[in-house]
């Protein structure tokens, strides 16, 4: 069974090295009680009526990512769907991998998708596959993705992002300071921004976002 989420620990960088072998273990122990009751309270069941005019899946997923759907729907569920809680949207303006700076408040008019992760966590590397994907099917001009990377160096990213072919904006948080306004530090950590530049839907775990009901949670935020 896959991780359903990480949480990244205060240790040494010598026992990091170490641990980040044994992350996929250490996060199974931690996270399976955690949130498979969470998962049942709070997963959001899809509506195909929703996504068959947006062009987003209704069905089984098809493409570069099917794969990945298929070994995915093999695992239980570990990702809660819940609400952006009550408060402003914090701004975000970092770095990306190429020294080019990306900003949300450049971003209004799309929906965003923000995926907060880390190369040492395995569901984050799940899941990938289907952002990348998701990010092909329905190009920039209707949603952008861009994925938040913790307080790793650019060469480590960098062989993650060529091994993965990923090819939306991958940006640099050094200090950590993005990921601590916008989540609790439990990764992988999604959130959905509308086109008005208001968060509006927060994802932690790994979620397959080739599948029905992301694309309800996307087709609510498109405009019309």
């Amino acid at each position: 069974m896959s991780t359903a989420t990480c949480e990244r620990p205060s240790i040494p960088i010598a026992r990091r090295r170490f641990l980040r072998g044994l992350s996929g273990a250490l996060c199974a122990a931690h996270t399976t009680a955690l949130l498979a009751p969470a998962a049942s309270a709070f997963a959001q069941p899809a509506r195909p009526s929703d996504t068959a005019s947006s062009g987003l899946p209704t069905g089984p997923s098809v493409g570069p990512a099917a794969a990945a759907s298929d070994a995915s729907a093999t695992r239980p569920a570990g990702y809660t769907v819940t609400a952006w809680p009550a408060g402003p949207t914090p701004p975000l303006t970092l770095t990306d991998l190429r020294g080019q700076p990306w900003s949300l408040s450049a971003q209004r008019g799309r929906v965003v998708l923000l995926n907060f992760w880390a190369t040492w966590c395995e569901p984050c590397r799940a899941e990938m596959p289907t952002l990348q994907a998701l990010a092909e099917r329905l190009g920039p001009g209707r949603l952008a993705v861009a994925g938040v990377n913790y307080q790793e160096s650019a060469a480590r990213i960098e062989r993650f992002v060529a091994a993965a072919a990923l090819t939306f904006p991958v940006l640099l948080d050094r200090d950590g300071a993005v990921t601590r306004a916008w989540t609790r530090r439990i990764f992988p950590t999604s959130v959905l921004v509308g086109p008005d530049g208001r968060a509006r839907q927060v994802i932690v775990g790994e979620f397959d976002w080739n599948g029905p009901q992301a694309g309800s949670l996307i087709a609510a935020l498109l405009p019309r």
